[in-house]
């Protein structure tokens, strides 16, 4: 990791590591002794709160865990604790835990909606997806 850390830091980018159940870091806590133990600016998390949901994780946990070290955040909704990716809304994530875990930990970057699930119609996944994010972000700040 070194090499790579030091050429992040030559070229001004962060380096992500995402978590990915039955993969050599399947856990959050595993990612964040990576992080301590590395203990360099540049280097976090790409979050896939997904992945954190089929491992069982508390997704609130997980997001306060890795805190100001996620640089990006996969989101998909997944059934249950199966690992298949769907469309936001559709399955049984807790949502509104999530963007509140997030409103907790001043998360200002990108949720990027990963649906290699759906390449028969990936405009409308995409669609679907931009319209519950959004209405569900606007309804947390609201309030409601």
């Amino acid at each position: 990791m070194k090499p790579l850390l030091d050429h992040a830091d030559r070229v001004g980018v962060n380096i992500g590591i995402e978590c990915e159940p039955g993969l050599l870091l399947e856990y959050a806590q595993e990612l964040a002794d990576w992080i301590k133990r590395l203990n360099h600016p540049r280097f976090g998390a790409n979050l896939d709160i997904g992945h954190s949901q089929v491992q069982g994780e508390n997704l609130a946990d997980v997001i306060h865990l890795l805190g100001g070290k996620i640089w990006n955040l996969h989101v998909e909704d997944i059934p249950g604790r199966k690992h298949y990716h769907m469309i936001p809304g559709e399955g049984t994530m807790p949502w509104g835990t999530i963007i509140s875990a997030l409103r907790g930990i001043n998360y200002q970057r990108f949720l990027t909606v990963e649906l290699y699930t759906h390449t028969q119609d990936p405009q409308m996944a995409a669609e679907k997806s931009f319209a519950f994010l959004n209405r569900l972000v606007n309804q947390t700040q609201a309030g409601v």
